[in-house]
């Protein structure tokens, strides 16, 4: 069988959740997905090379004998819609691919033969202006109808793709992310030396979209008592955009606060085991991918109480009213004051990691491809 993914998101220079698990997937299908040939489909700003990439077969041979076969198609890609729809079908045409993975709500709409798409979240349906929200309902909804089979990410996101597209629910997969076992972290003193980080400090790892609730965040650190913040800064993780500039320089932002906008991957394991704690503000989340990394860090969490926080972080971390900065003030000094609730929710957060399996994507994914038609 012929299989074409899109690999897009494994951007030179850029890390993303998605990115992540899609690392995941081919790493497992690299060592388990013998007697298939996959085709990735990639732009020029994707930086990947398959371990198995072996250009000396040709494609035919390949196919013929069931050999093992990875290799990447470049698309070159100046405008996302046409690439999605026009650049993308043509190729997958030429190409004969008979089944196509996309980690993305969009596919091609025509010129396919079979599809599967993953769904991570349906946020843009509560968070977006009138147009965005209309474009993702109809391009989600067409995508899902069409598709083979749709995998959702949590139990949560698979609730809600049946409740807005009226799926039939046996056609939807759930596969939970997971943290592949944390390399050795950078020397702690470098990195901190770094972004000029000198006291203990609370973690956040997210985005300024307006979801994310960092202003929320910054309002409840502002809570906090001068003693507790003279002793412990807060140490945002994300990438300014305009929101950033049109609301959070309104605040009055103690100087306690630190923003760092790209941290390589072997730096921010650093951030993230040494933090006091991680608090994750989202008022909806399709996931919460920062949970788990945290949770291998040995690092406590204190994330919001709704969404699939809930279903992903369980009883290992302190769920609260995270649209309330009084009560997430009050739950971050509980945690940070308290050495023995610290080390409890540390057992607990290690406890529940293990449960994670940064391959189930893959195994999910193969096993779809074992029970498509030939």
């Amino acid at each position: 069988m012929r299989v074409g993914i899109d690999i897009r998101e494994l951007e030179r220079g850029k890390i993303t959740g998605i990115g992540r698990y899609l690392l995941s997937l081919l790493e497992y299908i690299e060592s388990f997905g013998l007697h298939n040939e996959y085709i990735l489909f990639a732009n020029q700003n994707t930086e990947y090379m398959p371990k198995s990439d072996n250009r000396r077969h040709s494609h035919r041979r390949g196919r013929a004998s069931g050999m093992f076969h990875m290799r990447i198609k470049i698309i070159p890609e100046q405008v996302r819609i046409i690439w999605d729809q026009i650049k993308l079908p043509i190729a997958l045409n030429r190409e004969k691919v008979d089944i196509f993975l996309s980690p993305y709500f969009k596919a091609p709409l025509f010129g396919v033969k079979k599809k599967i798409i993953v769904i991570n979240d349906l946020i843009p349906l509560y968070t977006s202006s009138f147009l965005h929200k209309a474009y993702f309902y109809l391009l989600c909804r067409l995508n899902a109808k069409q598709s083979d089979a749709v995998i959702a990410i949590s139990k949560y996101t698979k609730a809600e793709i049946i409740k807005y597209f009226k799926i039939n629910p046996h056609k939807i997969k759930v596969a939970y992310l997971g943290v592949k076992l944390l390399p050795e972290h950078r020397e702690k003193t470098d990195v901190l030396l770094k972004y000029n980080i000198k006291n203990k400090y609370i973690l956040a790892v997210s985005s300024f979209k307006p979801h994310k609730n960092l202003i929320g965040l910054i309002r409840a650190y502002n809570l906090l008592p001068g003693d507790v913040r003279a002793n412990y800064e807060l140490v945002i993780v994300a990438r300014k955009n305009r929101y950033f500039y049109h609301k959070v320089n309104k605040l009055e932002l103690d100087e306690k606060i630190r923003f760092i906008e790209r941290v390589p991957e072997d730096e921010l394991l650093c951030l993230y085991k040494e933090a006091v704690v991680l608090v994750i503000p989202s008022l909806i989340e399709g996931f919460g991918y920062p949970a788990l990394e945290s949770f291998a860090s040995g690092t406590p969490v204190i994330a919001s109480n709704i969404g699939a926080l809930t279903e992903v972080i369980g009883e290992a971390g302190m769920l609260v009213d995270t649209a309330n900065p009084k009560a997430l003030a009050q739950a971050i000094l509980k945690v940070i004051t308290s050495t023995h609730l610290r080390e409890e929710l540390i057992a607990l957060g290690t406890a529940r990691v293990n449960k994670f399996d940064h391959m189930e994507l893959g195994k999910v994914f193969l096993g779809l491809l074992r029970g498509a038609p030939q």
